[in-house]
């Protein structure tokens, strides 16, 4: 049975967008949703703020009610602008190799989804613009999944990223210090 278990996890890695994820430790999936998590809601405080002023005039207060009042701020095509806003670091986060790094391990699946999320978002964006008559509900949907696909693809490759960084130990962070105090000893003495 273990052994099995060990065949299927070693063939869920090999998976090209998510696979690597299964070789990365809780505490760094951790540390990744602490990095993402919180720059994605300040981020977004416009909406939130808009949200709960909609919710505060609205007529009552439920979950439907909730959900009128933040589908209402995000009628103007919001999320694709977030989406490909979320999406910009990917580019940067695979193709630069930190000293001692290993190589991003999925550059060429993220990179062609930031791209092509990218271009899309910008197409639907662009098809709001009043006087073009598109369908709002499959925009909005469109919205929806690119926003939630994004957040994936950056929480992906924020965790690939701080998994291929090498471990730096506090005394070698310390060292250049721990010198550069000897040296000013040295001379004030």
């Amino acid at each position: 049975m273990k052994a099995q278990f060990v065949r299927v996890l070693k063939l869920l890695r090999r998976l090209p967008l998510v696979g690597h994820a299964l070789s990365c430790t809780l505490s760094e999936h951790w540390e990744t949703a602490i990095e993402v998590f919180p720059g994605l809601f300040w981020s977004m405080l416009p909406i939130w703020v808009g949200t709960f002023i909609a919710l505060v005039k609205g007529p009552g207060l439920n979950w439907r009610e909730l959900h009128v009042a933040f589908s209402g701020q995000i009628t103007g095509g919001e999320l694709f602008i977030y989406a490909a806003a979320f999406l910009a670091p990917i580019l940067w986060i695979i193709h630069h190799v930190p000293p001692g790094a290993e190589p991003f391990p999925t550059p060429l699946v993220h990179g062609l989804l930031t791209a092509a999320i990218t271009v899309f978002c910008a197409l639907a964006f662009d098809l709001q613009k009043p006087g073009q008559a598109p369908n709002l509900e499959t925009l909005h949907k469109l919205a929806l999944i690119f926003f939630w696909t994004a957040i994936g693809l950056i929480y992906l490759a924020t965790l690939y990223h701080n998994h291929r960084l090498p471990i730096i130990s506090e005394e070698r962070i310390k060292a250049p210090q721990d010198s550069l105090l000897k040296q000013y000893r040295v001379r004030h003495q």
